[in-house]
């Protein structure tokens, strides 16, 4: 939540002009949240599966880098080839982006007509967070059994 409030100030400050609404921000904060759950939990998991410290260097490019660089965070994701963007638009930070964008600046700058193609941006975001959900309930749930798993003997 501070990365968040953190870009959303320097955002404001570089001149962006946010459209946010209580219900919306709502929403996008959630998808924050749900974000930062699931991939501290992927963490977790992580810790608890490998056993080698020197493979988590290869790890952080391909867990970290490489989700943020296919999200549509940093260029549209109509620039990736066909096969690359529906990939990222199966990514949950793909989801995540796109509901914050819906959040801070309404429905059209949201990116959730490209990923769902239906007409209510409500409806999309909502999609979205049940994608985030789920994947946090995911990683959540294995990184509990990797961790009973570690602890038990």
């Amino acid at each position: 939540m501070g990365q968040l409030a953190l870009i959303v100030a320097l955002s404001l400050i570089r001149g962006a002009h946010l459209h946010v609404a209580a219900g919306r921000l709502a929403l996008g904060l959630m998808a924050a949240a749900l974000l930062s759950i699931a991939t501290y939990a992927l963490a977790e998991l992580l810790a608890y599966r490998i056993t080698q410290p020197q493979i988590f260097g290869t790890l952080i490019p391909a867990i970290g880098a490489t989700p943020y660089a296919l999200c549509g965070a940093i260029y549209p994701l109509a620039t990736l080839p066909a096969g690359v963007r529906q990939f990222a638009y199966a990514l949950p930070w793909t989801h995540a982006v796109a509901v914050l964008r819906y959040g801070l600046m309404g429905g059209p700058a949201s990116g959730l007509h490209a990923i769902w193609h239906l007409h209510s941006n409500a409806e999309m975001a909502l999609l979205s967070l049940g994608v985030l959900a789920a994947f946090a309930a995911l990683t959540v749930g294995s990184a509990l059994r990797a961790f009973e798993r570690a602890t038990a003997a």
